[in-house]
């Protein structure tokens, strides 16, 4: 059975893991600036290396997928 994203987040928050987006550059007047994500682990960074467009559903989908991720291997 699948957690609700929101449970799954807080369950992380609370063990110190987040996922942080760091922005790449500035915008242009039309655009918002592209991010990276960063995987905080008890302060511990590891950088990601692809490319989202900020405020995008692709970037949602790619921080629920790897806050999951992170959920299944570091709280279960």
């Amino acid at each position: 059975m699948d957690l609700a994203y929101h449970i799954v987040m807080q369950q992380c928050w609370d063990k110190n893991i987040k996922v942080i987006q760091q922005p790449q550059g500035r915008g242009q007047h039309n655009k918002p600036p592209m991010v990276k994500l960063i995987v905080s682990i008890d302060y511990n960074y590891i950088h990601g290396k692809d490319l989202y467009q900020q405020n995008s559903s692709e970037l949602e989908k790619a921080i629920e997928k790897v806050y999951r991720y992170l959920h299944d291997k570091h709280i279960i």
